[in-house]
């Protein structure tokens, strides 16, 4: 029988991402809507496959938003402190109250991709 490991964490980084981790979880589901709903999938030779795509796209958003919000606060609170901690410094983007919804699309899916990374499994 395989032996359990610890997770190994990378290098000791500040944690900056509070702020913007409390305002991601009060944004209302119309907003992760407005900013990843409307995405165009195309396939110019299957436009089925498009639209697989698309309806898989939707179901993920709905289903991630809706485990997201199943989470207890202090569930909420591990998991936004270890997801700050491996996003490490966020203070290059700027004020977060100066943030464009460019900025914030773009620190959305940056936090997808360390989510997916270090909390998904295949």
């Amino acid at each position: 029988m395989a032996r359990r490991t610890a997770v190994q964490h990378p290098p000791h980084r500040p944690a900056r991402l509070t702020c913007a981790s409390r305002t991601f979880a009060a944004r209302p589901s119309s907003l992760v809507r407005e900013y990843f709903g409307n995405l165009v999938f195309t396939n110019t030779f299957y436009q089925e496959g498009a639209n697989v795509a698309k309806a898989s796209h939707d179901a993920g958003l709905v289903t991630g938003y809706l485990h997201g919000r199943a989470l207890r606060q202090n569930q909420r609170t591990i998991f936004w402190h270890d997801l700050g901690y491996r996003m490490g410094d966020q203070s290059y983007r700027g004020p977060q109250s100066q943030w464009s919804s460019q900025d914030w699309s773009f620190w959305y899916t940056d936090a997808a991709g360390y989510f997916r990374r270090y909390h998904l499994t295949a």
